[in-house]
């Protein structure tokens, strides 16, 4: 049997009939019971991924390194000591690695379009492809504007301070909060769970549409998990992030907030916007995340890509 070695802070996939050892200094412990479901040989270490790699004999017999997090203490400097043609990188986040330092990699998947040439840089996607839930509410019932927020970007910050000086209780505002904006009614605390599970799609389907804005704006095919939440939900993303994003997302499941020149008009179109015009947005998302188009954000389809980067 293949052993391959993961090195990582969370994992969303799950690979059958080969070895895994998973090594994270997070608490990963959630997930035997999460993902595997008793099928998967995982071996969990909960330690420090650079002891295990310099400290532990386990690791010498892996056929593949696959690392999700080329960061964690220390391993831009342990990583290029380590045999290239067993290491593969995905890089999930914007400026994580040094540019120079891929070369340590055989093999790097990316989400960015411009490095992308199917020779040592290949692309992956999130895979966050969610079925879409029927909506409990009706339009009327249904406030009008959400933002789920974990990082307060200025973009972010700029919408949030136009709606509090002119239409406060059209949109309401979960997770991280900045200390100058505890105390505006606006904020309503945390969703509990996973940043893109039941309890987020819960909170989204009581919201007509949700300002859905990538942490890093203008990348060529950085797309995330934020805007399929939304789908999920049946609610509908004011987009911006991906400067390519209709290279893999109809435009007509989304508004574009680049095709505004102020936030006012933004919110003359959304406050305006009648139900009928409101579900053929929903009929669209529908049909996209239905389509092939779709299925390359699948578990599935990531799935596949960890098998083309190990030896069978």
């Amino acid at each position: 049997m293949n052993k391959i070695l993961l090195l990582c802070t969370f994992l969303i996939f799950s690979i059958y009939g080969i070895e895994v050892d998973v090594v994270s200094s997070f608490n990963i412990e959630e997930l035997p019971s999460k993902l595997l479901n008793g099928k998967q040989p995982f071996q969990i270490h909960r330690t420090c991924p650079i002891d295990y790699l310099t400290k532990s004999a386990a690791n010498r017999d892996v056929k593949k390194i696959i690392v999700f997090d080329p960061i964690f203490g220390g391993g831009v400097n342990i990583i290029p000591t380590l045999p290239k043609e067993k290491l593969v990188l995905f890089v999930w986040e914007p400026g994580v690695l040094p540019f120079d330092l891929y070369d340590a990699y055989s093999r790097v998947y990316t989400w960015d379009d411009t490095l992308v040439d199917n020779i040592k840089f290949f692309r992956f996607n999130y895979p966050y492809l969610t079925p879409y839930r029927e909506n409990p509410f009706s339009f009327a019932e249904r406030k009008l504007c959400t933002m789920v927020v974990g990082n307060w970007t200025s973009p972010r910050l700029h919408v949030l301070k136009f709606f509090e000086a002119s239409h406060p209780q059209e949109l309401e505002c979960y997770g991280r909060c900045p200390p100058e904006l505890e105390n505006i009614s606006m904020h309503k605390g945390h969703i509990l769970g996973l940043h893109s599970g039941e309890e987020k799609i819960s909170t989204l389907q009581n919201y007509r549409f949700c300002i859905c804005f990538e942490n890093t704006i203008g990348l060529q095919g950085y797309i995330t998990e934020k805007i399929f939440s939304c789908f999920a939900a049946g609610c509908i993303p004011v987009y911006w992030g991906a400067d390519n994003i209709e290279c893999y997302i109809p435009k007509s499941c989304f508004i574009d907030y680049r095709d505004f020149a102020t936030h006012a008009e933004l919110y003359e179109c959304i406050s305006t916007m009648p139900q009928e015009i409101h579900q053929r947005y929903i009929e669209e998302i529908q049909q996209y995340l239905l389509s092939e188009q779709a299925q390359q954000f699948s578990p599935q389809f990531f799935d596949d890509l960890i098998y083309q980067c190990i030896p069978l």
